[in-house]
């Protein structure tokens, strides 16, 4: 009979250890791992990020920009002073490459760079027909 207790007891105390592991443990818990909204314990998608903010900077031509990373994926500028507020022009981050498309009345100008939640800047390589040109930006 005292075995029997014995052998009880161990494992009702390794069961309620292995229980209160997730409580005490882990940071957020186990629930939230992979959660993509920080309150919840996980890290924002690095579109997410993006969203709602606003950069600014001169690109290699001497144009000055800033861009507005809009929450619906659409994108508001100011280019040399002129702003732009179009449907027609998006941006997206598909794994770390943040993509901007622009429609201008000549053609559309496509700017791809790497970028990460919490980057201080972002580098961009545009392209719009044969013009090239690199913009680093900077939030606001």
């Amino acid at each position: 009979m005292t075995r029997l207790r014995d052998v009880s007891l161990v494992s009702l105390t390794v069961a309620l250890a292995i229980s209160l592991s997730g409580c005490f443990g882990f940071p957020g818990g186990l629930l939230n791992q992979g959660a993509t909204d920080p309150t919840t314990g996980g890290t924002a998608s690095a579109e997410d990020a993006l969203a709602g903010s606003t950069w600014e900077g001169v690109d290699s031509d001497g144009d000055s920009w800033v861009l507005e990373f809009q929450e619906d994926r659409t994108l508001g500028f100011a280019f040399n002073d002129a702003s732009y507020d179009d449907a027609s022009d998006t941006w997206s981050v598909v794994g770390s490459i943040l993509t901007i498309s622009i429609v201008f009345n000549d053609g559309i100008a496509t700017m791809t760079g790497p970028y990460a939640a919490g980057d201080s800047t972002i580098d961009l390589d545009g392209e719009q027909g044969n013009a090239l040109w690199t913009l680093t930006i900077a939030p606001q």
